[in-house]
């Protein structure tokens, strides 16, 4: 009889432990809504309950920004509609291929809400862009055409396909006593335009910072550092720039030796008259002209 009553009272624990388990992790939820947005799983979407309400509203999309950024880098050739098609394909695969996932989380209550608060921290990969820089500062410094379509290719190329690095962030999801389970913050975000509250624009922002911004820095960064280095002695400043130049139509790698020749000369400004500077650059052309082709004269 004991153990009939035992047996009795597991039967009953046991839809209370299976509706315990029903509910997801924030890490979980986290996984099924980065889903959702990006890797159009439809299980996922299912799994949170179906698409959000206003689906189908001008929403912002992190791959039409991307679509918008690899024109911006193809101005000088303006895409056909072809193009535009599969730029669409290509941003969609990117963001996809991010495959952010949830690392940890932290679960703390908020009193004066009423909910529990999970801070989730992710990771992402993203292609390392880093390595088009010189690239990049070949198609700021040579400008012609073909630097800027070598870089282009070279940016969507990187993008999908690698070399990844790792990037990280965070971002909260909510839990409530009415609605159990967690999910992402709405309130205050809909005027974003985000279909999924907070966690889109929190992980989109650490995207759009490795796969868009990070491209424009770069040049930015270099512009800053010639600016910096140039010094007002036509002789050196107009050799560093014909040999940047040069550099970035024939052999892009060999622009680090162009920003250490300009960061050289910018620090013996600093040591030397002006007048021994000038001679300096001028004892200096032949040593640097050896280098140059003759697209460079």
């Amino acid at each position: 009889m004991r153990r009939y009553a035992l047996c009795f009272l597991i039967v009953l624990a046991m839809p209370l432990r299976l509706a315990a388990a029903r509910e997801p992790t924030p890490e979980q939820t986290f996984d099924l809504l980065i889903k959702a947005m990006y890797e159009n799983d439809t299980g996922a979407v299912q799994a949170l309950g179906g698409p959000p309400a206003d689906a189908d509203t001008d929403t912002f999309t992190l791959p039409g920004l991307l679509v918008t950024r690899l024109e911006s880098l193809k101005r000088n050739t303006g895409p056909d509609a072809a193009d535009a098609s599969a730029h669409q394909t290509w941003a969609s695969d990117v963001v996809a291929g991010s495959r952010c996932r949830a690392e940890r989380s932290e679960i703390w209550h908020d009193v004066i809400a009423g909910t529990r608060v999970a801070d989730v921290h992710f990771t992402c990969r993203v292609g390392d862009v880093e390595r088009l820089r010189p690239l990049s500062d070949a198609a700021l410094f040579g400008g012609t055409d073909q630097g800027q379509e070598r870089l282009w290719k070279a940016y969507m190329t990187i993008l999908r396909d690698g070399p990844y690095r790792t990037i990280s962030g965070s971002t909260r999801l909510v839990s409530s006593a009415v609605d159990h389970g967690w999910q992402s913050a709405q309130d205050g975000y809909r005027g974003e335009r985000l279909r999924y509250g907070r966690i889109e624009r929190d992980v989109g922002e650490v995207l759009i910072e490795a796969l868009i911004m990070q491209l424009r820095d770069q040049s930015n960064e270099t512009m800053r550092t010639a600016i910096m280095h140039a010094t007002g002695l036509d002789e050196c400043d107009n050799l560093v720039d014909r040999h940047r130049r040069c550099m970035a139509r024939i052999a892009p790698q060999e622009l680090a030796g162009a920003h250490e020749l300009a960061r050289a000369l910018s620090t013996k400004h600093k040591e030397v008259s002006e007048t021994e500077l000038v001679q300096q650059c001028i004892a200096l052309r032949p040593r640097v002209e050896a280098l140059w082709n003759r697209d460079c004269r």
